[in-house]
């Protein structure tokens, strides 16, 4: 896997949490963040608009990152994990992804007002 590649040049857990996410956050450019958004929603299994550690798994490995253990996983969320309640916002995970603050509060009133209908 990419992370045992990592392991092997020496890069520690933090470096190869940091490398996923500089892989997920070029990702997010290309598809843009109403689609990074629709992504997320759809492996929120709860829907409770939080990611926790098993769904990050699941986008990781949806995008082709897999993760061989939750560690890199919980290191990824440490690093992103803004509120530090062990889990991902919508905003955090766009904030993360490098999208201006007007994009993020355009996209997530367009998600309130989906949600209201």
């Amino acid at each position: 896997s990419y992370e045992e590649i990592l392991r092997m040049l020496g890069f520690s857990e933090d470096d190869i949490a940091r490398v996923l996410w500089k892989r997920v956050k070029a990702w997010g450019k290309e598809v843009g963040s109403e689609r990074a958004i629709e992504f997320f929603q759809g492996l929120d299994k709860d829907k409770s608009g939080l990611i926790d550690e098993h769904e990050l798994m699941a986008a990781l490995n949806e995008l082709g990152m897999r993760c061989d253990g939750l560690h890199i996983v919980k290191c990824m969320l440490k690093v992103a994990d803004e509120s530090g309640d062990g889990l991902l916002s919508y905003e955090e995970i766009l904030r993360m992804l490098g999208f201006s603050e007007d994009d993020i509060a355009r996209v997530l009133w367009k998600r309130v007002k989906a949600w209201g209908k």
